[in-house]
């Protein structure tokens, strides 16, 4: 009887362990899913590292046009002078027209006393007063020539548009409207005195003036929030517990008296380095010939710019804007916009762009 006792005791302690063990494996899934988020951190950090190269392309386009402009000032100014020479000669002769007119008036004057008698011929000569009028309609075109000179003066109209940076100002005035809004409420409690009727409303403007000065006094304590900031960059004092390393290295002065030693070989050694100087000049003679083939081929590759150049315009014409880029580069399969920028080093980047797909 005790031995039967003793093997049913065995069997339900079998059967708590077991379930004991079931409970167990469902725990070990939970924390398996946990540490697979914290994998996903780490591919954010190399996504930042290729947003600053982006920043470096944009400085040298701007390089690149500075050289065009100054070629084209040279040939506009050749060009100018020759036309001014040619104008002033047509002026001269339009004034030679006129003085031939003027003579006219004065043989006039002398058939009026011969011909007083024959009164039938004056009506003739009030016919002839009305083209002197058209005579002076010729004067008003010589004031549309003076017109052409204004169109250099356009050229400063420009200078114009750096004074709409000062209208900036005028925006922090608005910022003074949101407290007359609480003036308002003030007013309620007047409507309460209105008995008094006009002769004490006078006084009580200028009380509202010293009013105001209390307000400004309330912008000085938002200033006092700002040095708690200042605080808390004394907390970074911590770091400089790496300066307490910097004074082991001062104990090393002890080594420098092995180099006293070295100091009297060298003494020994000066007769040797002028034989010395003599070889270094012709190794920079080698390094000459480098920089020389180095320059035929900046001379090949200004050809092929000048013909990529001419392209780009014919596109910017048809949508007027600077974002028709990145529309062009998704058509053509490529990621990012400005991989046409570097010319050189486009082979480098597909190679971290595939890197960062097979990720995905």
């Amino acid at each position: 009887m005790v031995a039967d006792q003793v093997y049913e005791k065995k069997k339900k302690k079998k059967k708590k362990k077991k379930k004991k063990k079931k409970k167990k494996k469902k725990k070990k899934k939970k924390k398996k899913k946990k540490k697979k988020k914290k994998k996903k951190k780490k591919k954010k950090k190399k996504k930042k590292k290729k947003k600053k190269k982006k920043k470096k392309k944009k400085k040298k386009k701007k390089k690149k046009k500075k050289k065009k402009k100054k070629k084209k000032k040279k040939k506009k100014k050749k060009k100018k002078k020759k036309k001014k020479k040619k104008k002033k000669k047509k002026k001269k002769k339009k004034k030679k027209k006129k003085k031939k007119k003027k003579k006219k008036k004065k043989k006039k004057k002398k058939k009026k006393k011969k011909k007083k008698k024959k009164k039938k011929k004056k009506k003739k000569k009030k016919k002839k007063k009305k083209k002197k009028k058209k005579k002076k309609k010729k004067k008003k075109k010589k004031k549309k020539k003076k017109k052409k000179k204004k169109k250099k003066k356009k050229k400063k109209k420009k200078k114009k548009k750096k004074k709409k940076k000062k209208k900036k100002k005028k925006k922090k005035k608005k910022k003074k409207k949101k407290k007359k809004k609480k003036k308002k409420k003030k007013k309620k409690k007047k409507k309460k005195k209105k008995k008094k009727k006009k002769k004490k409303k006078k006084k009580k403007k200028k009380k509202k003036k010293k009013k105001k000065k209390k307000k400004k006094k309330k912008k000085k304590k938002k200033k006092k929030k700002k040095k708690k900031k200042k605080k808390k960059k004394k907390k970074k004092k911590k770091k400089k517990k790496k300066k307490k390393k910097k004074k082991k290295k001062k104990k090393k002065k002890k080594k420098k008296k092995k180099k006293k030693k070295k100091k009297k070989k060298k003494k020994k050694k000066k007769k040797k380095k002028k034989k010395k100087k003599k070889k270094k000049k012709k190794k920079k003679k080698k390094k000459k010939k480098k920089k020389k083939k180095k320059k035929k081929k900046k001379k090949k590759k200004k050809k092929k710019k000048k013909k990529k150049k001419k392209k780009k315009k014919k596109k910017k014409k048809k949508k007027k804007k600077g974002e028709g880029r990145r529309e062009r580069q998704r058509e053509s399969g490529r990621f990012f916009p400005l991989e046409r920028n570097r010319q050189g080093w486009l082979s480098c980047r597909k190679t971290t762009h595939l890197s960062t797909c097979r990720q995905k």
